[in-house]
């Protein structure tokens, strides 16, 4: 069991990361024609969605009584390159991070890691293998820092996430080998929000990934 202040800490943390995703949600509602991204590289996407998140701060950070920061392309540098003993430049780079900072002022950050999605077998392949097995279950480039949560959005240029999530559960137990499945907990017609748990070899401590599925299609 971990000591009353490790669960306090986590418990800050999931309540924050739900703020995180709503803020992520509330940019992505004001993209305003969608369609027009459909054809365009996921960094682009990602741009105009940090911008108006960018925008939404302000507002939220009045609602929330927090202070929100968004980076898009933020370096992920470890204790090696903080140390002068690895070169920064081999530092991979998050899609988007959103920080906010407790009451004492110690920063927590949320990273986003943003891939197409479609209905078809080369980007599901790519959305578990690049997205959550690198980014997340890899030592050398755990995005989540040995947190217990981490962050997905897929943005969905073709089909829709009722006939993805199946296709991605199937690529979760074959590269990952393991039975974890992604498990739905709300949608509309624009935005599904999934959930998959992993186990880390390296940390006695599993990580909760949200996946946003963001339809680009109207």
């Amino acid at each position: 069991m971990l000591p009353i202040s490790e669960n306090l800490a986590f418990a800050l943390q999931k309540g924050l990361t739900i703020r995180a995703v709503e803020l992520v949600l509330e940019g992505f509602a004001r993209l305003g024609d969608r369609n027009k991204f459909i054809r365009l590289h996921e960094n682009s996407i990602t741009a105009a969605l940090r911008g108006k998140i960018i925008k939404q701060c302000p507002q939220y950070g009045r609602k929330t009584k927090q202070v929100w920061e968004v980076v898009r392309e933020y370096y992920n540098d470890d204790e090696l390159i903080e140390s002068g003993e690895r070169d920064a430049n081999s530092a991979p780079r998050i899609d988007i991070v959103i920080t906010t900072w407790t009451p004492d002022f110690e920063p927590i950050r949320f990273p986003f890691e943003c891939k197409l999605l479609a209905d078809n077998s080369t980007l599901i392949r790519l959305y578990v293998r690049k997205g959550i097995q690198e980014r997340y279950l890899q030592k050398d480039k755990d995005y989540s820092n040995n947190s217990n949560w981490g962050a997905m959005i897929g943005y969905v240029i073709q089909g829709n996430h009722a006939s993805i999530a199946p296709k991605i559960n199937k690529q979760i137990r074959k590269q990952l080998r393991t039975k974890e499945e992604l498990l739905l907990n709300g949608c509309s017609d624009s935005v599904a929000r999934y959930l998959s748990i992993h186990k880390r070899d390296w940390i006695d401590r599993q990580i909760e990934v949200i996946h946003l599925f963001l339809s680009l299609i109207e």
